[in-house]
């Protein structure tokens, strides 16, 4: 039985085209459209240019070599369409044999010898082995428009037309790349290779530390870049990356260097570029494993970057990032004495004792949870950590930097790498904190605890954890020491503290006050220190629109006119502090209580009497 589909029936009503005129024809097989010599010449991949005149050459071998069989194919087919024409219902096997018993059975003359008894004895036999011979002709032969061909006939056909059109090169040629890491390792050398592939940020800083440690510890005999084709190379590839909050510097992006160890003489090959799926960074590393895996050099790169790579003592996001933040000193956060005091014994203190606690047998870990209503301090307290953390390395963690579940482990898991650390949540309940008994449960609460306390240690590690609402956490959070060992309310000031912060902010600002500050302190009952900070700052632009006001009405200004508008700005009157405080009221009473109609147009009214 003939295998079809794999080509159209050849009893289609159009006749079919000789295949050496389609072998000759010189056009497109995609699209139809004639070809120039130029365009058959140029094909893509090989990454040479050099080779023309060779290519040139391979391709007319190819394309003599598709000549001959297409030849063949034809006569075949030409010959199967005289015999179906005759009416003979022969084999192409057995005419091939009539043919080879006519030739043989000629004598000297040209006279035909006893051709009956041969023909009839070949018909014979084909009659005998009618039902095997034609049942393993059939299976090596295939019905196509030109007629039966043989499997083996048709797979040179389509190998040879596939390497003169994409100019395939030989698999079994080494690229130049290739034949280099060969040449560089020693002949009976057995290459073990250990890749890794990484995300963008995390791989520059990567290559920026392997980069550090070759300098170091390795003599680079050769740094060069390959194309992607089996031949040829190109200039490397540098990115200037940021290694500090200040501090930037170029990396080799894309390329290969050829290292030996200074002292024990140990030979690797290191290749950095971008993935070929999704470009994100890649390392593959190469060496002899009869001196030991290649991934010995990935550790090593792994234990500098760890002990004195860029992250190393600075102030990072949970993406790797650098966080300029404030230079906040202690002074600057007005809080209690008894709870300044314990803060700074279960920080600053306790990162100084790590190392004693862990030899008597203590965890040297610590987690301290900070809530409190909003403006009560919380962030400004983790600012002034950040900007006296000493040599600890702190991990800022908020959620706009976690995607995925997997994002809170891989911060602590480089907390705990870069310890003493720090690492602050913002915001808590935002990353999965919440009471599972109220909702339903975060899908990031259980990497969170596990964080806390699971598996690992974190020891050298404290967490800092500010919320807004302590009490709607959950219990596994609020309730288990080890997670968090201490739990700090702030409040709002008391009449002391309020006073304190006052004239903090006004000798800052560089402003003289005209006015009654204790009483004022003492009118700003319940007020934090963000509702503090915003009465000031309400009180300065309205003196500055006032200012505008009065030399907008008076264009040409006297000295002495300038001079007490200049005066004016730096002083704050008890008539500019009540209009400040009459808007700070209004804006806290819209926030405590919500904004209805009534509440609403009294805002607007206050506002348009104020400002005009």
């Amino acid at each position: 039985m003939l295998h079809k589909g794999l080509f159209p029936s050849s009893s289609s009503a159009v006749p079919a085209k000789p295949l050496g005129d389609i072998m000759t024809d010189n056009t497109n097989p995609s699209n139809g459209t004639a070809m120039n010599d130029k365009n058959s010449n140029s094909r893509g991949g090989t990454g040479n240019n050099t080779g023309n005149s060779n290519q040139s050459r391979r391709d007319a071998r190819i394309h003599d070599r598709a000549m001959r069989i297409a030849k063949a194919m034809e006569t075949r087919r030409m010959t199967r369409m005289k015999d179906s024409e005759q009416g003979e219902n022969k084999s192409w096997s057995s005419w091939r044999r009539e043919q080879s018993l006519r030739e043989c059975a000629k004598d000297d003359d040209g006279e035909n010898i006893a051709l009956s008894t041969a023909v009839q004895k070949n018909q014979d036999d084909d009659n005998m082995n009618n039902d095997t011979s034609c049942t393993e002709e059939n299976e090596n032969m295939i019905e196509t428009p030109f007629g039966e061909m043989e499997r083996v006939v048709i797979n040179q056909l389509v190998e040879a037309i596939r390497d003169g059109w994409h100019g395939t090169p030989p698999p079994h040629v080494p690229s130049q790349q290739q034949r280099e890491v060969d040449t560089f390792f020693a002949e009976d050398a057995d290459v073990h290779t250990d890749g890794h592939h990484m995300s963008v940020r995390r791989g520059l800083l990567y290559f920026h530390s392997i980069s550090q440690l070759i300098e170091a510890e390795y003599e680079v005999h050769r740094t060069t870049n390959y194309t992607s084709g089996p031949e040829g190379e190109r200039p490397c590839t540098f990115t200037e990356i940021q290694i500090g909050p200040k501090r930037t510097t170029e990396v080799l992006s894309h390329g290969v260097r050829y290292i030996s160890h200074k002292e024990t003489g140990r030979k690797f090959v290191v290749v950095v570029g971008p993935n070929d799926y999704d470009g994100d960074p890649e390392m593959t590393i190469m060496g002899d494993r009869g001196e030991g895996k290649a991934n010995e050099l990935w550790k090593d790169m792994l234990r500098w970057f760890h002990r004195q790579g860029p992250l190393k003592g600075q102030v990072v996001d949970a993406r790797w990032n650098f966080i300029n933040h404030e230079d906040v000193d202690l002074d600057d956060v007005v809080l209690d004495h008894k709870l300044r005091t314990t803060l700074e014994i279960n920080v600053f203190e306790f990162l100084k004792q790590m190392d004693e606690l862990e030899k008597r047998g203590l965890a040297a870990s610590r987690g301290i949870l900070i809530s409190g209503p909003p403006g009560t301090g919380k962030t400004l307290f983790c600012t002034s950590i950040m900007a006296n953390r000493e040599d600890a390395t702190v991990i800022y963690i908020t959620s706009e930097d976690i995607e995925r579940p997997s994002d809170i482990a891989n911060a602590y898991r480089l907390a705990r790498n870069l310890s003493p650390s720090i690492v602050i949540i913002e915001d808590i309940d935002t990353l999965g904190g919440i009471d599972r008994t109220q909702v339903h449960g975060h899908p990031l609460l259980g990497e969170l605890l596990n964080s806390l306390s699971g598996a690992e240690s974190n020891s050298g590690v404290i967490t800092i954890a500010t919320s807004n609402f302590a009490h709607s956490l959950d219990a596994a959070l609020r309730d288990r020491p080890g997670r968090f060992d201490l739990m700090v309310e702030l409040g709002p000031p008391d009449k002391k503290l309020r006073e304190h912060l006052l004239r903090s902010a006004i000798s800052r600002m560089g402003i003289i006050a005209d006015f009654n500050i204790s009483d004022f302190a003492k009118r700003c009952d319940g007020y934090t220190g963000a509702w503090l900070v915003e009465l000031l700052t309400q009180a300065l632009l309205l003196n500055h629109h006032y200012l505008g006001i009065n030399t907008s009405k008076s264009k040409q200004q006297t000295k002495k006119a300038l001079e007490l508008a200049a005066k004016r700005t730096e002083r704050f009157t008890t008539e500019l502090m009540e209009e400040a405080f009459k808007l700070v009221e209004a804006r806290r009473e819209f926030a405590r209580q919500g904004m209805d109609n009534f509440q609403h147009d009294k805002f607007t009214q206050n506002s348009q009497a104020l400002y005009g």
